[in-house]
């Protein structure tokens, strides 16, 4: 079994957050997750400050070898957490 690992990053205190665990190894699904936890709580520092947090894919964990394999790009750049606040704008133009 294979659990692949994503950090945030908050550019403001220049540091990432602890890693964070997800089943899927598909950048879509991860990128769902994330955008349904910036934009869950409209007090939160990621709702409020979305322009500051970063989300990046760190590697796999492969649980039978007890090994963890870094992305072949090291920190891998997937989505900055603003983008969802211009997709939730673009939806309500289509409507």
């Amino acid at each position: 079994m294979v659990i692949h690992y994503y950090a945030i990053f908050d550019r403001k205190a220049k540091s990432f957050g602890e890693p964070l665990a997800f089943g899927s190894p598909e950048k879509d699904a991860v990128t769902r997750w994330f955008r349904d936890l910036v934009m869950s709580d409209s007090k939160s520092l990621l709702y409020r400050y979305s322009e500051d947090f970063d989300l990046f894919y760190l590697g796999w964990f492969d649980k039978t070898l007890g090994e963890f394999f870094p992305s072949d790009e090291g920190k891998e750049y997937v989505v900055n957490a603003a983008v969802f606040f211009a997709d939730k704008e673009e939806e309500a133009l289509e409507e």
